[in-house]
């Protein structure tokens, strides 16, 4: 005869661990950093002890960079023997003392791949990204041997692992015959595959740096949209930073991914080329979703490089209690016009003069 025996009590349940915030990254992306002649006397103008000074032209825009907590450059130029320093067109290079400048500023990473990067060569690679390594600033985008040439390399930050991967369009940099690993210059598709295996690679964000569009348009051309339609099919990618017409460009939410075009950073171009003179700073604020993915709100910062001295200034954080240039107020006019459509699709343009 088989005993039954009691039902025991239903074990404790331990209630549920409240669950914290959800976890969030800020990030800022920016135009190129394209060191003419005249910054190249600026900088020596602004010289100290260790030679040119590259840090007093970026300065204005430290605090915007510095109160994110990850923000990303675009080096368009390599560098150079500190010896020979001067730029020399149709070859822009630019002395080493510009990565301490660039750490100044508040950068944590550069996008490399751009149609200048190979105009010192290999060495030329090896110099920037030594220098970069020595001040700090992480890199993406070119590889001055084959061993280093890991296309895909996460950073982690806040504890959330970023994944900023860099490429310029085919055929726009010099080439270095057997260097193909040198530079990412991969077709949109192959973009797509490195994206998609930087999340099989443990990737919570994937940050693509494009460097495509034609030089003094402030339209995007056929090629940029076929590019950034079929680099977010895939929706492995959470922000693109384009940049290379050095100009302001529409920004657009393109299968549910921002793409902000934005223009120049630092220059110093013809003075008659006013787009060219202007630059946006993007700020993205990524904020964890319940199904671990992240989703992206935009904020944009005009900013404008300017003469006498060469600085770099960030249009919204001036005070302007006394009034300001006029070509301030026209900077940031054009660029409110150029980006209208995308503020309406929810992109958000700081004000100008907010201090």
């Amino acid at each position: 005869m088989y005993k039954v025996l009691p039902t025991p009590p239903p074990a404790p349940v331990a209630p549920p661990k409240p669950k914290g915030p959800p976890r969030t990254l800020t990030v800022t992306g920016s135009g190129d950093i394209l060191i003419h002649p005249a910054l190249w006397g600026q900088a020596k103008d602004d010289a100290n002890s260790g030679g040119p000074n590259f840090a007093p032209m970026l300065a204005p825009v430290r605090s915007r960079l510095s109160e994110a907590d990850y923000s990303i450059c675009h080096v368009e130029a390599q560098f150079s023997d500190p010896t020979q320093p001067e730029t020399v067109y149709p070859r822009y290079f630019v002395h080493p003392n510009l990565a301490k400048g660039i750490a100044s500023a508040g950068f944590n990473e550069c996008s490399m791949a751009s149609n200048w990067t190979f105009d010192k060569g290999l060495d030329g690679i090896r110099r920037t990204n030594s220098a970069l390594d020595r001040v700090g600033v992480r890199h993406s985008g070119s590889a001055a041997t084959k061993a280093s040439s890991n296309r895909i390399v996460i950073n982690s930050v806040k504890g959330i692992r970023i994944a900023h991967i860099s490429y310029t369009a085919p055929g726009e940099s010099p080439y270095i015959p057997g260097a193909d690993w040198a530079i990412n210059r991969q077709s949109p598709e192959e973009i797509a595959a490195d994206a998609k295996a930087a999340r099989a690679a443990g990737a919570e964000i994937v940050i693509v740096s494009l460097a495509m569009g034609d030089m003094g348009s402030t339209e995007t051309n056929s090629g940029q949209e076929s590019a950034v339609k079929t680099i977010t099919a895939g929706g492995d990618v959470d922000f693109i930073i384009g940049h290379g017409s050095h100009t302001v460009q529409p920004a657009e939410k393109v299968n549910g991914t921002w793409v902000v075009w934005h223009g120049n950073l630092l220059t110093a171009f013809f003075p008659d080329q006013l787009r060219m003179h202007e630059g946006l700073i993007s700020r993205v604020k990524f904020t964890e979703q319940p199904d671990g993915r992240f989703a992206a709100a935009v904020s944009a910062y005009p900013v404008l490089s300017v003469a006498s001295p060469y600085r770099e200034i960030d249009l919204a954080a001036e005070k302007c209690d006394d009034g300001v240039p006029a070509r301030w107020s026209e900077a940031y006019n054009a660029t409110a016009a150029i980006e209208s459509k995308a503020i309406k699709s929810g992109l958000q343009l700081a004000k100008p003069c907010e201090g």
